[in-house]
């Protein structure tokens, strides 16, 4: 009868060990948006300083998503993940992976360059005699390309694989509008 007892305690003991966990992210850090101060309707003007032509990028579709919670458990595929998406019709997109509130990739796609991963991250950089913050840098070494980005600005310039230098011109930009955060979660909350 004790080693029944006992198989009985080890068999409950499992199930309490082995039972779903119910893990709950971070709150959406807003800070990291500073860097895509981007709204469905807003407008990107750049200026190619050498060809004296205007691309005009309208923001047709801006997503954040947020993971709020996921359960151990279930057929949950856990983690704290978030992503961010910025499309245009023109050719522009952002996309933006972070991990419990850190960026862990990014990737732009400008006027047909692709820019992603190991940005330089310069502190009071000036670009076009404007001095700017923060800023990232992504460079391509064998296409000469470059994207700047400037925190609470977006994209204030890029120099494509032609060598032709792209300049924010306007920007109907207000970094004060949060886009609208979809939270989710797997499992119970």
């Amino acid at each position: 009868m004790k080693t029944l007892l006992n198989i009985f305690c080890t068999i409950i003991l499992l199930c309490l060990f082995s039972t779903c966990r119910n893990i709950n992210c971070p709150d959406f850090d807003e800070d990291v948006l500073s860097w895509y101060p981007y709204e469905e309707g807003s407008v990107i003007h750049l200026e190619s300083k050498t060809t004296d032509t205007l691309l005009t990028i309208p923001i047709v579709n801006v997503m954040v998503s947020h993971t709020s919670h996921y359960n151990t458990g279930s057929k949950c595929e856990g983690g704290c993940n978030d992503e961010i998406q910025i499309d245009s019709r023109a050719g522009f997109s952002i996309s933006v992976y972070l991990e419990k509130n850190k960026i862990k990739s990014e990737h732009y796609n400008v006027n047909g360059e692709s820019f992603y991963e190991n940005a330089i991250i310069s502190d009071n950089y000036t670009f076009n005699g404007k001095e700017y913050e923060q800023v990232k840098i992504f460079e391509k070494a064998k296409s000469h390309s470059k994207l700047i980005v400037a925190r609470n600005f977006g994209i204030v310039g890029f120099i494509d694989k032609d060598g032709n230098e792209w300049l924010l011109l306007e920007n109907s930009v207000r970094p004060q509008v949060k886009p609208n955060i979809i939270s989710s979660g797997c499992g119970e909350p």
